[in-house]
C-alpha cells in the first residue's frame, strides 16, 4: 500500500509571494502619496504641505541614520544623526524640483563645501 505524499512547499512558498505583493502596493502607495503631496507643496507651499513631506521622509531619516549608525562609535547618538538627518531633509525639500523629472524619492546627496582660500 502506497501512500501519496505530497511534497512540502518551498520555504516560505505562497505566504513569501503575497508578502512580497502586498510591499508593493505599498510601495505604490508611496510614490503615489509623494506624487500627491509634492505636488500640492508646488501648488501651495505653505508650512502645512511642507511639514505633510517631512512627515512621509521621516521614516527616511530613521533608516540612514540607523544604517549610518552601524559603522559610527558609540560616542555617535543616534539622536544627533536624526537631527542632522532632518536638517538635510528640509535641505532637500527646498531645493527639490519635481518638474525635473526625477523619481518622487529625495536622493541624499552630500552638501557642497564651501571654498577655501589660498591667499
Amino acid at each position: 500500500m502506497t501512500r501519496a505524499t505530497r511534497e512540502p512547499d518551498a520555504p516560505g512558498g505562497p505566504d513569501i509571494l503575497k508578502e512580497a505583493t502586498r510591499k508593493n502596493a505599498q510601495v505604490k502607495q508611496g510614490e503615489d502619496e509623494a506624487r500627491a503631496i509634492w505636488s500640492e507643496y508646488k501648488d501651495d507651499p505653505t508650512p502645512e504641505t511642507r511639514e505633510k513631506l517631512i512627515l512621509h521622509y521621516a521614516p527616511l531619516v530613521k533608516y540612514v541614520a540607523g544604517r549610518v549608525s552601524s559603522g559610527l562609535p558609540p560616542s555617535v547618538e543616534f539622536n544627533d544623526l536624526m537631527s542632522y538627518g532632518v536638517f538635510g531633509l528640509l535641505d532637500a525639500i527646498d531645493k527639490y524640483d519635481p518638474d525635473r523629472g526625477s523619481s518622487s524619492r529625495l536622493t541624499p546627496s552630500r552638501g557642497s563645501r564651501a571654498p577655501s582660500s589660498t591667499s
